[in-house]
């Protein structure tokens, strides 16, 4: 409903200002904001990831027991309008638990591989230019700009993965 983000922006509010007091009702609230992500609206989705975002913040370490749920509700929104929020939870939850976040690794590699993959198929395509083909070039542009600004901020991560990454940015 319509109160769904007012509800999401003073939950966080209250955690915000609990800081580590929170950890108790994450089993509560994390488990159905990733829930409502998979049904709500795009507006909303949007708010809730942010919101997500912070709360990993703020928890840290804490968030462990839900990093599988958060990571495929990631995945499942990938290519949509939220990668820049997506990245954003993704570095916080890579920041907040490294450790935990490696695991979910090999899966992020390969997004970001097909990532680096169809920006070079859009650049392939631009010699046969119309206007629906400048708007699938121009959102691939912002989608790489994502990428690559998010490979610097997750290289502590991926420092493992990266004799895989680099001749993929080298084809670039």
């Amino acid at each position: 409903t319509v109160h769904h983000g007012t509800v999401a922006q003073a939950i966080m509010f209250i955690f915000q200002s609990l800081g580590l007091g929170c950890v108790p009702y994450l089993h509560t609230v994390v488990p159905h904001v990733t829930q409502t992500l998979r049904i709500c609206s795009t507006t909303l989705r949007e708010s809730l990831l942010k919101q997500l975002a912070t709360l990993s913040l703020i928890v840290r370490e804490h968030l462990r027991p839900y990093i599988q749920d958060v990571f495929d509700v990631s995945e499942e929104y990938w290519d949509s309008s939220h990668l820049g929020t997506i990245f954003l939870l993704i570095s916080n939850i890579a920041v907040a638990v490294p450790d935990e976040f490696k695991k979910f690794c090999p899966r992020l590699v390969r997004r970001l591989l097909v990532a680096l993959d169809d920006s070079q198929v859009a650049d392939w395509t631009a010699s046969s230019i119309s206007d629906t083909s400048l708007t699938v070039i121009g959102e691939q542009a912002q989608k790489l700009a994502l990428v690559l600004a998010n490979l610097s901020s997750l290289r502590h991560v991926l420092s493992d993965y990266l004799h895989i990454l680099v001749p993929a940015l080298l084809k670039l």
